[in-house]
């Protein structure tokens, strides 16, 4: 599911009643963006999220082929 909004500067975006995301400054084709969220919640621009997921999944499959040879 997607939604696509127009906020200005200032306005906010309530997501699931626990996290606000606000509209800081937009300057130049940049948005300024603050993320209140709870602790444990994490927070990440998608190309460390997408090296995070990549680099756990080589992980995760060098695991099982070390497994694989142990046995």
């Amino acid at each position: 599911m997607a939604l696509t909004l127009g906020r200005k500067d200032g306005q906010s975006i309530i997501i699931a009643d626990i996290i606000k995301v606000q509209v800081l400054k937009t300057e130049d084709g940049l948005v300024r963006l603050k993320i209140d969220a709870p602790i444990g919640v994490d927070i990440l621009r998608e190309e460390i999220y997408e090296e995070r997921t990549d680099h756990g999944e080589a992980l995760q499959a060098l695991a099982e082929e070390h497994r694989k040879h142990i046995k």
